[in-house]
This record gives structure tokens, C-alpha cells and sequence, in this order.
């Protein structure tokens, strides 16, 4: 979707491109190639990637319903986090790297010739990502404050195999979250030692790996653990892990 404030259509003058997942067609595919201009790629709160594939001066967006977007040249824009350009609302602004490692949480733009991979990122309001957590997946926090997603829920009732150890790198006490779904809500939990025992769940520190776990019970495909790994995080640091418990 391309919108320019003051220019319908790319070229000449500075331009605009709204990214919104909602107007995409499934499997739909785009190209945004616009060297004139101080040009900006506007992603809408909400949007949902599914799987940004980063090179050094370009990037694929891609989407849950199949559609990608691939931005040429992308070292060269601004990229607005959420807001809205219509209205006025403040987003927030990135360049392309603090975009690659603020908000997709790679640890640099590649080198030329190598494409890194980031996985569900949610933009949300105030520039907190959200990153949904799931299967086997190993999910980085970014340099910016990142809520991770868990549904505990779907996952302790899988019955196909799809076995969920996922594991969370880079998780920053002072401005990350991790939002829990269960059965019920609880707003009696506030932090990560508070969950220790509640519904099943258990709380482990293992020294040698310097990796906190947490478990929460088995599925139902053959009785294997579900649990999330928080790396770097000691058993000292769970009472300052910010949880949330929401209701299925």
C-alpha cells in the first residue's frame, strides 16, 4: 500500500509508504524501489511480520497470509513505527539500522552478500514490539522495550507433535514483558517468581548454562514439557521479570 502525503505515486518529491497487513492480499507480492526523495516507510501499529529477511541494503517483510514486501534500497529510508501520518499521531522514527536492531533485534545490518532472518514482530504503540513465542523457536529481544507472547493455553493442549521449547535471548528486566495466556487471568502476578507453582507451572535455574526455565506442565502428545528458556536470567533476577497472566 503506497500513500504520499502531498504525491500519489512514487518518483520525484517525498514519499510515503503505508505498510498495513489488513489491505494485503494473500500471497500478494510488492516491490518498493524509490531512490528521489526523502522517502518513508510508515508501518501501522498492529502489523503483524511474520518473517523480515535483512540484507545490507534491502529488506523482505513477510506476512502471516503469505504476501511479502520487498524494500530496494532500504538503507536509505526512515522508517515510522506506528502513529498515524494522516492524523498527526507521533510514531516513532528509525533509520534503517536502528530498525534492523532496535526493532527486529538482529545484532547488526549484514554484511553485503548475507541475509539475516527475524521472526513475529508485532508493531505495536509506543514502538513495543510484541513477539509472539512458539514451537522450538529461539525469539531475541530487541533494543527496545519488547513484550513476549505466550499462549500456554495452545500449547499444553497440542495433541500433534508440535512440541513447544522455545527459547528467549536477550531479555531486558527493566523494560521487557512476558505476557502469559492461561486458562484464567491473574492480576495477583506481577513478576516471574510469582508464577513459581501456580497451575503446575515450575520455576528452574540452571548455573552452568546460565539459563532460567520455565515449565509449565506437559502437552498432550505424549506427555513432553512445555517450557520457555530464558537465557542470561538468574534465579536472583525473577523477581524483577515482569509477567502479566491474561485469560484464554
Amino acid at each position: 500500500q503506497k500513500t504520499d502525503l502531498s504525491v500519489v505515486g512514487a518518483g520525484a518529491g517525498d514519499d510515503v509508504y503505508i505498510i498495513d497487513d489488513a489491505v494485503l492480499s494473500p500471497n500478494q507480492s510488492i516491490e518498493i524501489s524509490d531512490s528521489i526523495g526523502n522517502n518513508t516507510i510508515h508501518l501501522v501499529s498492529g502489523l503483524e511480520i511474520k518473517e523480515a529477511l535483512v540484507a545490507s541494503s534491502a529488506i523482505e517483510l513477510v506476512f502471516n497470509n503469505g504476501a511479502k514486501i520487498d524494500v530496494l534500497g532500504a538503507d536509505h529510508y526512515n522508517f515510522l513505527l506506528g502513529g498515524d501520518c494522516i492524523t498527526g499521531k507521533d510514531g516513532t522514527n528509525e533509520t534503517f539500522s536502528d530498525f534492523v536492531t532496535k526493532t527486529l533485534g538482529l545484532s547488526g545490518v549484514p554484511q553485503p552478500g548475507q541475509v539475516e532472518k527475524a521472526y513475529n514482530i508485532t508493531i505495536g504503540e509506543n514502538n513495543i514490539n510484541v513477539i509472539n513465542v512458539y514451537d522450538n523457536h529461539t525469539f531475541a529481544g530487541t533494543n527496545g522495550p519488547d513484550e513476549f507472547k505466550f499462549d500456554a493455553v495452545t500449547a499444553l493442549q497440542d495433541a500433534d507433535g508440535t512440541n513447544t521449547q522455545a527459547v528467549i535471548t536477550n531479555f531486558d528486566v527493566s523494560n521487557d514483558l512476558l505476557d502469559i495466556i492461561m486458562s484464567s487471568p491473574n492480576s495477583s502476578i506481577s513478576n516471574l517468581s510469582q508464577l513459581n507453582d501456580v497451575d503446575g507451572i515450575s520455576l528452574s535455574y540452571d548455573p552452568f548454562d546460565n539459563i532460567t526455565v520455565i515449565n509449565f506442565g506437559n502437552d498432550q502428545n505424549g506427555g513432553e514439557a512445555v517450557t520457555i528458556s530464558l537465557v542470561g536470567i538468574t534465579q536472583d533476577e525473577w523477581s524483577q521479570v515482569h509477567v502479566q497472566v491474561e485469560g484464554s
